[in-house]
């Protein structure tokens, strides 16, 4: 469903004051004819005053620190939203300090913002205390339908039929891999029907440590993330459906895919040594830095590494297994429950989802991701992944993605994956201990979810 807007600029709100001013000024020169004179009444009222006309005023959340480039994009495009909804848009400075001073409010009982920067590890908490407006019921108001975005997206920022977020910028796994490292060993390049037995072949040709050179990065390597896709795609489970308990600790397929995972580290060692990292050049990783040909990372590197890499960045979606799912997250805004102006907050999200806020911004240029499926298509969008196959992963995000750890509890679990996958993959435990003794520290924590909690 495509968003509209009735757009009040501040030019007409002007306009129409000054319109009611000139009136009254040319009826007291007597340019207006006046009306015959009435008899007073005993006791005479004063005329009540014209009503000036009211702005209204929202204050949002402002996670980025002040030289960060992506803040003067998004501050232009806070501006154009002024202009376009007749409303004065506010921004407080939270750096890194998001989510202690909305905890700290919260339990004063008060809010500095009507809209909160959020993300994954800390919405439902804030959610299930009653500090989130749930936003389902906003959808009725339009103008955007759920089914305007990635329906794995809109589950992640959700918890026993409540959401508490709308995301602003979506993204999601895909392997990210420089052309001429792939040109220079004679291979084609990764395709959406590509295995991961193309993957193991791909690795032997791209391998050489006396060059420097390996074939795969596998970032942020958590049983939510990435580790999570390798269980997926060779056919194990991760959660039960009510996010309760973990169910991979002993199954074949979970085994099989983590197994594979640790054999890119260790058997085949297609991965970089710790050592290689103290030679990266300043601001740049492996991929872009010329240490590996692929980077199995979320989207929003894309930036970065095109600085680099230029036409030679390409991308592919995960390999092919049992099935082809891709880990999809984000980050979100959200509508504290003590603003006193949700409505008008709910109008701003609308706004900057709208073919205005998405096309004619700067906003379009600082995200990782449109989370809207017509603007993350968008030929706009697209302009500088012209002749790559990045819409190829964008497919398997919105067929086949799956949420990063949406749990109460995700601090706590995910310190426990984190541990356990990094001795996998130091060979300090084998992979069946190890999955099984991670599912069961999950299992411990998840457990003492109190009941309120539960879905």
């Amino acid at each position: 469903m495509a968003a509209s807007f009735s757009t009040i600029t501040r030019r007409q709100v002007l306009a129409a004051t000054v319109g009611a001013a000139s009136a009254l000024t040319l009826a007291a020169c007597g340019a207006v004819p006046a009306a015959p004179p009435a008899e007073a009444p005993e006791t005479e009222e004063k005329a009540a005053a014209p009503p000036e006309t009211e702005v209204r005023e929202i204050t949002v959340s402002n996670y980025h620190s002040p030289e960060d480039p992506r803040w003067t994009a998004i501050s232009e495009t806070y501006r154009i939203g002024e202009e376009a909804l007749g409303i004065k848009i506010n921004t407080t400075p939270e750096y890194r300090e998001v989510n202690t001073k909305r905890a700290t409010e919260w339990a004063a009982g008060t809010t500095t913002v009507d809209i909160t920067y959020n993300q994954l590890n800390w919405f439902l908490p804030w959610g299930l205390s009653g500090m989130l407006v749930d936003l389902n019921p906003y959808f009725a108001k339009g103008p955007r339908e759920k089914a305007d975005y990635f329906t794995t997206d809109l589950e992640a920022w959700g918890w026993g039929g409540k959401l508490y977020a709308l995301t602003f910028q979506f993204g999601g796994e895909c392997f990210m891999f420089n052309r001429q490292l792939f040109d220079n060993a004679g291979l084609n390049y990764p395709t959406k029907d590509w295995t991961y037995d193309d993957m193991l072949e791909m690795g032997r040709k791209l391998t050489n440590p006396d060059e420097k050179r390996y074939a795969v990065r596998v970032a942020q390597n958590h049983i939510f993330y990435m580790h999570g896709t390798y269980v997926l795609n060779f056919g194990g489970p991760l959660l039960d459906e009510k996010k309760e308990k973990a169910l991979f600790g002993e199954d074949p397929g979970a085994i099989a895919g983590t197994q594979y995972n640790v054999d890119l580290h260790l058997k085949h060692q297609f991965t970089p040594p710790a050592e290689l990292r103290e030679q990266l050049p300043q601001g740049q990783n492996y991929l872009e830095a010329g240490f590996v040909a692929m980077e199995n990372n979320g989207i929003f590197r894309h930036n970065t590494i095109r600085k680099f890499l230029g036409e030679n960045l390409d991308f592919a979606p995960p390999p092919k297994g049992v099935n082809q799912r891709a880990a999809v997250l984000g980050n979100a805004h959200s509508i504290l429950s003590l603003s006193e102006v949700q409505d008008l907050a709910w109008d701003l999200l609308m706004w900057l989802h709208s073919e205005q806020g998405f096309l004619e911004t700067p906003q379009f240029g600082a995200i990782a991701w449109p989370p809207v499926i017509t603007y993350a298509k968008h030929p706009k969008w697209l302009e500088p992944f012209e002749g790559t196959r990045v819409l190829d992963a964008v497919d398997v995000w919105e067929s086949g993605g799956h949420t990063s750890g949406v749990l109460p509890e995700r601090g706590e679990v995910l310190q426990v994956a984190r541990a356990e996958m990094g001795r996998m993959i130091n060979g300090e435990t084998t992979v069946p201990e190890g999955l099984r003794t991670m599912a069961d520290q999950m299992n411990s924590i998840l457990a003492q979810r109190p009941p309120e909690w539960r879905q």
